[in-house]
């Protein structure tokens, strides 16, 4: 069987290495994507262990499988699904549910302006397919489907915005200042935040308007 390492998927390897990246994470079902995404979004797939449409079947019926934005609905949460690819997210696999519910499937595009405009529902679904190649499917180029993912990653505080992480496989020229510096000052300025923390250490931040402050911190090391 084959394999990725970090040489194939750096990003991803980054990203595991900081953050709690389902380090122990084991399909629901030993078979293929489908079965696996209905349990994503509902915790089960009815007793299929093939796509649906093997035993002649297009949907189910989320009236007896309700999925988790059934269970937002109730609690009041807000949620929108951005698919990638028109038609392919797997909430439509859950009917009548998906169809009375379109207003919340929309195009991936809007992620990025809903983020930089505040108006992200409380829990968003960034979802992609195999028809545009965006992801690692066997036969597509795994990097272009890493490379989609990566980007700047910002934690908003009550007047702060903090910049934590960023990553790209591509080497572009100040796609990094224009990600984790100068975004996130035109969002602070936007909604009108008190100050953008980028982190520790670099003269390129005093260059970028960045002033160093005193910061004060409470460390435990274990023995």
């Amino acid at each position: 069987m084959g394999y990725y390492d970090g040489n194939d998927l750096n990003y991803y390897y980054f990203m595991v290495s900081k953050f709690a990246t389902s380090d122990r994470w084991f399909s629901p079902v030993m078979t293929r994507t489908e079965p696996n995404r209905l349990y994503l979004l509902a915790g089960t797939s009815a007793g299929h262990a093939y796509p649906l449409e093997d035993n002649g079947l297009t949907s189910l019926d989320s009236n007896l499988h309700p999925t988790i934005f059934q269970s937002l609905d109730k609690a009041g949460i807000s949620w929108r699904i951005y698919e990638t690819d028109p038609g392919t997210s797997y909430i439509y696999k859950f009917q009548p549910y998906a169809d009375q519910h379109t207003a919340n499937i929309v195009p991936a595009s809007r992620f990025a302006t809903e983020a930089q405009n505040g108006t992200l529902p409380t829990v968003a679904l960034i979802e992609s397919s195999g028809l545009s190649r965006l992801d690692e499917h066997p036969r597509n180029n795994v990097q272009t489907g890493a490379n989609y993912v990566a980007g700047a990653f910002n934690l908003l505080g009550k007047d702060t915005i903090y910049g934590r992480n960023w990553g790209s496989y591509g080497d572009y020229k100040f796609l990094h200042f224009e990600c984790c510096y100068y975004q996130a000052i035109e969002f602070a300025i936007t909604h009108g935040l008190k100050r953008v923390e980028a982190g520790a250490q670099g003269p390129h931040k005093l260059q970028r308007g960045y002033l160093p402050v005193p910061t004060y911190s409470a460390h435990w090391i274990p023995d």
